[in-house]
This record gives C-alpha cells, structure tokens and sequence, in this order.
C-alpha cells in the first residue's frame, strides 16, 4: 500500500513497530528519503512497505450501524447505498459497493470503503468511520 493513495480520515494498520497499530490517518507529508509522517493520535514516520490495508469486516460493519439484510446477503449503508456480498465464488473479494443496485467497484478494505462512501458525499460518514 502506498502512502500517496491515501486520503486524509483513512484508517490503515501500521507494521514499522514491534507490534502493529491501527491509525487514523490525519496527515500525509512526505520527506525527501522517501518516509512519510503519517499523523494519527501520533507522528508515524514509515515508508511504503509499512502501511497495511484493514480488511472489511462484519464487526466494522456492525460498529458503524450498517443494517445487514440476510436474505438479500445485503448491508444498507445509507438509502441506496449498498456493500453486497459476492456470491460469484471470487475468494478474494468480499463485497461491491452498490448504488441503486448497480456495481460499482469491489470493495476488500476500510479504506476503499471510505474513499467510495466519499465519492458518494458521504464525507461525514466516512471520516468518522469506526475501526477500533
């Protein structure tokens, strides 16, 4: 994962320590020997290699009040927004971010769910995104 993809509020994990943390990204800057300070409750200075995607889980759907449809395999964002498990036997994709129930991309991670909930003008939304 690369540190220019990411978007101001995106949650990512952290690897540069002992142990990994999950941090709230709160600013990207990026110094001439290629690291980055990346500003969650504290200054991370990492490079690239550093910086894990959160995978998408049900618990972080649960934790940010996503309603799960069960028969539909469905979870309802907000109105016609909709993360739709993939049922096409894909073993690495989990969902696709629906609108109005058309496809719109796949979604793996928090943070491309947050960038999607974004372009939607769900800024709100995805900048107070609960991960922990």
């Amino acid at each position: 994962m690369k540190a220019n993809e990411l978007m101001v509020g995106d949650w990512i994990c952290i690897t540069y320590f002992d142990k990994p943390i999950n941090a709230k990204v709160n600013e990207i800057e990026k110094y001439s020997d290629g690291h980055y300070a990346v500003c969650g409750e504290s200054i991370y200075a990492c490079g690239d290699e550093d910086f894990l995607p959160i995978q998408l889980t049900e618990e972080i759907m649960k934790k940010n009040r996503f309603v799960r449809k069960q028969l539909m395999k469905r979870w309802i964002i907000s109105g016609e927004l909709e993360l739709i498990e993939d049922t096409m036997g894909n073993s690495d994709l989990e969902y696709w971010f629906s609108v109005s129930d058309q496809y719109i991309c796949p979604i793996h991670y928090v943070h491309e769910l947050q960038h999607a909930l974004r372009l939607c003008g769900l800024y709100e939304l995805a900048d107070n995104f609960v991960v922990e």
